[in-house]
């Protein structure tokens, strides 16, 4: 969390097995570096944050066009034939 004025504080519960992760989390980053003081509150911001952007990412790569050809039902009209059909003496 990098601005204090933009947080929006609330409490929150977690199952075990959920806040268990939070704290290995926590205990992890800080013997990774013994300057961090990560807390609880970081990691689970953290969590979502990468929740977000993930989310984020599967709806900018799900959006599409489905292109299908004009049918006598569409709305544009009837289809055309490329070609006249062939007459046949008879």
């Amino acid at each position: 969390m990098k601005d204090n004025e933009n947080v929006s504080k609330f409490t929150i519960s977690l199952e075990k097995d959920l806040f268990d992760w939070v704290e290995a989390q926590v205990i992890t980053i800080n013997k990774k570096d013994r300057r961090a003081k990560s807390s609880r509150s970081a990691v689970i911001a953290h969590a979502v944050q990468a929740m977000k952007e993930s989310e984020e990412e599967k709806s900018k790569r799900s959006v599409g066009v489905v292109i299908s050809p004009a049918s006598e039902n569409s709305d544009i009209g009837p289809s055309t034939r490329a070609t006249k059909p062939s007459r046949k003496a008879g």
